[in-house]
């Protein structure tokens, strides 16, 4: 056996002449990662090829017609399935090659040129290489006034030196350049009828929560204790043909492996930055030894057999576990208001417009996911929303929201609601990519105290919004409903 292992991206290719089997343990939603991915298994060697191209009559064999993705989470992989659909629609054609022009303005001269073989063009054409192009645009100063060097002889055989006040010049025949005006700042006013602060969430100074607390909270139900004494979890495995769209499902039981029911315990444990991890496992083992005495088993007479039962609990029901650290530290939250909004919003570049933000103004820290969905709250026609604002990370006067463990984080957006139930009718929305990521999942079930649940967002396929939800059981997060507009007056409270 041959194993190539990748750490990021088995899209940075490989020769393999044929792999057989590709695991993919990361998420694939994109179509083109998906084509990517699917065309590492479709290399076939060339001992083989002859015979790939009578396998439809038999010629080769069975296990060798097929090559297998095993996918980690399939709800993560819709790229592999997509891509199985483009490639049924390829068609093979001859590619149809043109000569390709440019146009090249040098010193305002501009001149249109043949690309050369590779893509490459003369900088300073001679002679008849270029054609001057009619009223091509001349290159303007700071002021907006053309400057035209059509009749001088663009030269770059002049010099740079370095005055002492740290400005450059260059001199040669061609003159000295121009020095860059200074920079301009802009400025843009808060709306009138904007809200002047927030409610911001914090742990109070003196949080008093111990594991003793975590651990009467803890609460064991018979389901769980009996999977913990099972050991067992069940299986669902779903082979899916990406080029015939044909399914096969089929249920097998498993058994738990002993080292990775102590490492997702002890990622339970590990889980929130306020309790000990030693301190909370002596409480915890403590509590589900009274629950099995009195439950009358024989295993609570047995420390070790007490130990593997607290970890396969934390292993198969983390969630119990966050729930009580959740209801310990619920009354150490505290709802605090934030400094007052800026009157003026700065910047060193010119921004573009927006109808609905508070400054009406498309902040530059937005990416383009950021973007797509600021555009859509500028466009709502039905008027639910009113204004929106980016919520900048640890700014004295953005919103923070607690994690059940503790820790806080700022949603990207603030949504001004009509007839929305909270303060300023005010919902916290996340547009989020990799919204499965370990880190990420608590958000999509967290809510503020003042402002409700925070609506996390996933625009699947770079085209639907769509709302990410948290899986109870398995603490792991789907994607829900598409977003509606109609939805965010009532959306978490």
């Amino acid at each position: 056996r041959e194993v190539l292992v990748f750490k990021m991206s088995v899209a940075l290719g490989f020769d393999a002449p044929r792999a057989f089997v590709l695991c993919s343990m990361r998420a694939a939603r994109d179509e083109d990662f998906g084509v990517q991915l699917v065309g590492r298994i479709l290399r076939v060697h060339r001992t083989l090829q002859a015979k790939a191209a009578k396998a439809a009559k038999g010629k080769l064999p069975e296990d060798l017609r097929y090559g297998y993705v095993f996918l980690a989470d399939p709800t993560l992989q819709t790229g592999i399935d997509l891509a199985g659909q483009r490639i049924n629609r390829i068609q093979t054609e001859y590619a149809k090659v043109s000569q390709k022009t440019t146009v090249v303005n040098v010193g305002g001269r501009a001149t249109v040129q043949a690309v050369a073989v590779g893509g490459q063009f003369s900088l300073f054409p001679q002679g008849t290489s270029g054609w001057p192009v009619k009223d091509a645009p001349q290159p303007q100063d700071g002021d907006g006034k053309v400057e035209n060097y059509a009749d001088e002889d663009f030269d770059l055989g002049g010099f740079f030196r370095m005055p002492a006040d740290g400005q450059s010049e260059c001199q040669g025949r061609s003159g000295a350049v121009r020095r860059p005006a200074p920079q301009r700042r802009y400025t843009y006013p808060l709306r009138d009828d904007a809200p002047r602060f927030f409610q911001t969430q914090e742990l109070s100074a003196d949080v008093t929560a111990t594991e003793e607390d975590c651990a009467q909270r803890f609460l064991i139900s018979t389901r769980a204790l009996l999977d913990a004494i099972r050991s067992r979890v069940k299986v669902e495995r779903k082979t899916l043909d990406v080029f015939t769209g044909q399914m096969q499902m089929d249920l097998m039981g498993a058994e738990l492996e002993p080292t990775e029911i102590e490492r997702r315990a002890l990622r339970a444990l590990q889980h929130s930055p306020v309790f000990d991890p030693r301190e909370l496992r002596r409480a915890l083992l403590k509590k589900v030894e009274a629950v099995l005495r009195e439950e009358f088993f024989d295993e609570a007479n047995d420390p070790l057999a007490v130990r593997r039962m607290l970890d396969t609990l934390l292993a198969l029901h983390p969630e119990t576990l966050y729930d009580a650290q959740r209801s310990a530290l619920a009354k150490h939250a505290m709802i605090l208001p934030a400094d007052p909004l800026p009157v003026i919003w700065e910047s060193d570049e010119a921004l573009p417009s927006s109808s609905r933000n508070l400054y009406g103004i498309l902040p530059a820290d937005l990416n383009s996911w950021e973007q797509h969905f600021a555009q859509i709250l500028d466009h709502d026609q039905s008027g639910a929303v009113t204004w929106w604002h980016r919520n900048q990370p640890h700014k004295l006067w953005a919103v923070n929201v607690l994690l059940p463990d503790g820790r806080g984080f700022f949603p990207d957006f603030l949504i001004g609601v009509k007839d929305r139930k909270t303060p300023d009718g005010v919902l916290l929305a996340e547009p989020k990519f990799h919204f499965e990521r370990r880190d990420e999942v608590p958000k999509a079930d967290v809510a503020h105290a003042s402002y409700g649940k925070v609506l996390v967002l996933h625009r699947e396929g770079g085209v639907e919004w769509r709302v990410v939800r948290l899986d109870g059981k398995s603490q792991r997060t789907r994607l829900g409903d598409k977003l509606r507009i109609a939805d965010l007056a009532g959306w978490g409270l």
